[in-house]
């Protein structure tokens, strides 16, 4: 009997250390995840910012007055026909200064939300243009085409500007493909928080994106090339 509970005990803390393990583990890939799209977001926003065309102009022009920018280095064409996930990214606000926060980690996914791309992804960026849509998106994940309104700035490099009419619109949405857009539909579009990437990445459990981006509280060293990138230039 005592070498059958010697065992068990044995056996309990074996699974125990795996458990361990195998979270410690997690908790490294998932800061790892973070840093790496942090450093694709600035390599996306670096592309856009040095873009020799009329939608150079207009992202810089807008990117001046954003209240805040989400940044999605890669949307997969596949996940708005089959339901899987569209792309993870980041999302910056303005602060008071007109300096930029830390990024916050989001993921855009469809609804009714579609691309037709003759490429497999798109680098995305979406410049918030006031402080209730970026409240909005805070507050409701999914709020384009509800709350918020969102218009396109441009449709891909090789096809010209589609300059949007509506200058009061919330959101102004920019894309480059690997390949030739054909079209781009937005309304349904969702944005939701990435709670793992973000308390992987500023090793806190109860940060949060509001935390980060309205209230200041979190920052990491590792986005400054990030920030820097975002001066308009």
């Amino acid at each position: 009997m005592a070498k059958y509970l010697r065992a068990s005990r044995f056996a309990v803390l074996a699974a125990l250390v795996g458990i361990w393990i195998a979270g410690c583990a997690s908790g490294v890939d998932s800061r790892t995840e973070a840093e790496t799209l942090v450093t694709r977001a600035r390599w996306t926003v670096e592309h856009f910012q040095t873009r020799q065309d009329d939608a150079n102009v207009l992202f810089r022009q807008r990117l001046k007055t954003a209240h805040a920018i989400a940044v999605f280095p890669t949307v997969t064409k596949g996940a708005f026909f089959v339901g899987a996930a569209g792309g993870q990214g980041v999302i910056l606000a303005r602060r008071p200064d007109g300096s930029w926060s830390d990024p916050a980690f989001a993921r855009l996914t469809g609804g009714s939300f579609g691309l037709q791309f003759g490429g497999q992804s798109a680098q995305v960026v979406l410049l918030i243009r006031s402080p209730q849509a970026l409240d909005a998106l805070l507050t409701h994940p999914g709020a384009i085409g509800g709350e918020v309104q969102m218009t396109l700035g441009n449709w891909g490099s090789g096809l010209g500007a589609a300059t949007t009419t509506n200058i009061g619109a919330d959101i102004t949405a920019f894309a480059q493909a690997q390949g030739v857009f054909f079209g781009m539909s937005l309304g349904g579009a969702v944005i939701e928080r990435l709670d793992s990437l973000n308390a992987a990445y500023y090793g806190s459990q109860t940060v949060s994106a509001r935390s980060i981006l309205k209230e200041g509280k979190y920052v990491n060293p590792g986005s400054e090339p990030l920030v820097a990138a975002l001066a308009v230039r």
